[in-house]
């Protein structure tokens, strides 16, 4: 057997997190339903998701405006580049 080792990406590591924490949720394998570091997966990515998940300021005040006000914002900002 050949093991090797590399660099796994934000978005892996939290794809794992996802797929560890919905194998313990199913109840198709019952050791790691109440397993400590289970537990500990679950907080650090509910943790992650927060703050992935979360809208930027801008973003926010983009879904505020009218879709006109947006297409001029754009047209506008988009000029200057």
């Amino acid at each position: 057997m050949k093991i090797s080792l590399v660099r796994l990406s934000t978005k892996d590591l939290a794809t794992l997190a996802q797929r560890i924490i919905s194998n313990a949720q199913s109840g198709k394998y019952p050791v790691i339903s109440n397993h400590p570091l289970v537990s500990a997966i679950q907080t650090s990515y509910a943790a992650y998701d927060e703050v992935y998940t979360k809208q930027s300021t801008a973003e926010k005040e983009q879904m505020l405006l009218p879709p006109i006000m947006n297409a001029t914002l754009r047209t506008k900002t988009s000029k200057h580049f």
